[in-house]
């Protein structure tokens, strides 16, 4: 039997090139960079970040955007129940995107799962549920095995970004303590 073929969400499709950008970026960067660089105008790019924030998986600080820390958690435990972002939105967020990370995270908490679950979970049609985990698939966030499908490789990326931008986070701020040691003590 043919497997069965799912039209692709542009809108999750752009998602994932916004969370590659920011997850090969070496600092924060704008959403005037972003919008350059993902050839998506400044409101579109601006929806995507809200709906991204709104869930949790991006930060606003200073005018620039920036990976949070809940891909990590979704990578690492796939249990997501006690993180809460901080609330707040300015721009309107994006229905297909809320709903692609909906089973990114139910695929987080049951690791593997065929479309009809996925679907059931995530309160949509079949043929959406196969749109949306193409769509993912063709970007790396979930990947096919047997008709099943489980967290791809991608999401390993964002965590060791958000990890590494940690870890320097970590040694400015050991550095700071230690010079602040070292005027106490002059």
């Amino acid at each position: 039997m043919a497997k069965k073929s799912y039209n692709r969400i542009s809108a999750v499709l752009k998602t994932c090139e916004i969370l590659g950008l920011l997850a090969d970026a070496k600092e924060p960067i704008t959403g005037n960079k972003l919008t350059v660089r993902g050839q998506m105008s400044k409101g579109t790019v601006m929806c995507h970040l809200a709906t991204l924030e709104k869930r949790g998986y991006v930060k606003h600080l200073n005018g620039t955007w920036q990976l949070s820390i809940r891909p990590a958690i979704l990578w690492v435990k796939g249990d997501l129940e006690k993180f809460n972002p901080l609330p707040g939105k300015t721009y309107r967020t994006i229905d297909s995107v809320e709903k692609s990370i909906d089973i990114l995270e139910f695929l987080g908490r049951n690791g593997v799962a065929d479309i009809p679950n996925v679907a059931s979970a995530v309160g949509i049609s079949e043929s959406i549920a196969g749109s949306h985990l193409e769509t993912l698939a063709d970007k790396g966030y979930v990947m096919e095995m047997a008709n099943h499908y489980k967290l791809g490789m991608r999401l390993s990326v964002l965590w060791a970004r958000v990890r590494a931008n940690l870890e320097t986070e970590l040694k400015k701020i050991t550095r700071e303590l230690e010079n602040l040691g070292n005027c106490k003590e002059a």
